[in-house]
């Protein structure tokens, strides 16, 4: 990440706020692409150009106090696609002075990932603040006492699993991968996972489920990704690819705020 502040002319200075967006940057349920939100604020109220610069087709959305990734109108200011040169977006807004303004950068297109830059000019400095990640994990182990469940996707059979109870601190985007922990260095805990709201029920698998995921992290490992709401609960469900496999694990969940992560007996 690039800052830098400096003058164009005596009545503006620029602020340039550069990163990347990859395969592992969020993905918004409204705008279904990848997309970076980073906090903006400013010392000196009035006028701000903002446009955005590099060879991605980019769209800018202009949030006042915060971004709802489920709602994408929610606080919303401004937003901008093609107005500056090059399929970059370009708008101008009045920011009031230490007030904060989430702006989120985005494509056009799905699946984009690449290089940005945000440029700013205005009466003075704009302070840029990536929203930083946080990861909280989760380490157990599947055991012949662990309960089984047949799974609602994949041949049949039972599986050793383990639910997982999940709450969100912060509204927000959330991905969840799974690490395989056996000591022995035997590498066939190929892991699945299911993302529920509300309850799992081993008896109806396929009840409130949300998601599910085998391979998306690689290494045979699972990754899901949600938009997580902080007065909704939701069940993470550990299991593996193979029947009655053991062994100990982890899931990394990482997102705008740390989770609780708390083993259900069910």
């Amino acid at each position: 990440m690039l800052l830098s502040g400096f003058p164009t002319d005596p009545s503006s200075i620029v602020s340039i706020y550069s990163s990347n967006l990859t395969e592992d940057s969020p993905r918004s349920s409204s705008f279904s692409r990848h997309y970076e939100a980073i906090n903006i604020t400013v010392n000196t109220g009035g006028l701000y150009n903002i446009r955005s610069e590099e060879t991605l087709d980019g769209m800018g959305y202009l949030y006042r106090s915060y971004f709802n990734s489920s709602d994408e109108r929610q606080n919303l200011l401004a937003y901008d696609d093609q107005s500056g040169e090059n399929n970059q977006f370009n708008f101008t807004q009045y920011l009031e002075a230490n007030t904060s303004y989430v702006l989120v950068f985005t494509t056009y297109g799905a699946n984009v990932i690449g290089p940005f830059r945000i440029i700013v000019s205005g009466p003075a400095r704009v302070e840029f603040n990536a929203k930083i990640a946080m990861t909280s994990e989760y380490v157990s182990e599947l055991t012949t006492n662990n309960s089984y469940f047949e799974r609602p996707s994949g041949p049949g059979g039972a599986f050793y699993y383990e639910a997982i109870e999940i709450k969100a601190k912060t509204l927000g985007f959330f991905r969840f991968i799974s690490v395989n922990n056996n000591s022995t260095g035997n590498d066939s805990m190929d892991s699945v996972g299911y993302l529920y709201r509300d309850s799992f029920s081993p008896l109806s698998p396929s009840m409130n489920l949300l998601q599910v995921d085998d391979d998306g992290a690689g290494e045979r490992q699972f990754r899901l990704m949600y938009t997580l709401e902080t007065d909704k609960k939701y069940v993470l469900v550990f299991t593996t690819y193979s029947e009655n496999t053991t062994g100990s694990f982890s899931i990394q969940a990482t997102g705008p705020d740390y989770v609780d992560l708390t083993r259900l007996n069910i």
